[in-house]
């Protein structure tokens, strides 16, 4: 069984000329891509009523992660959902997980 060892935490906001309905399906679309990377556990993607959307994705290292992240980059259909999100608005942590909780 993998042992989540990183949280990764992106909040973010859809591009002014985007609705949320859009920018969703497009975070779905993106799950079906990253979930077959190294060291990936769960991705859950939540949103506010402000707008304000949360990816949180659960891995089994931070350099899993990174290396990942590294990756999408040279996904053209991943950014091309990426380009949905308003880079200002982008704000990633990662965190190492202590203790974990069932």
């Amino acid at each position: 069984m993998k042992q989540v060892k990183c949280v990764e935490m992106v909040l973010f906001r859809p591009q002014e000329n985007v609705n949320n309905d859009e920018l969703m399906k497009a975070m779905m679309t993106t799950n079906e891509i990253v979930k077959n990377f190294d060291g990936f556990i769960q991705r859950s993607t939540s949103i506010n009523e402000n707008g304000e959307f949360l990816d949180v994705v659960y891995w089994e290292s931070k350099e899993q992660a990174l290396q990942a992240a590294a990756k999408v980059q040279e996904m053209p259909e991943v950014m091309k959902n990426f380009a949905l999100i308003d880079p200002n608005s982008i704000k990633m942590e990662h965190f190492e997980v202590f203790a974990v909780q069932d």
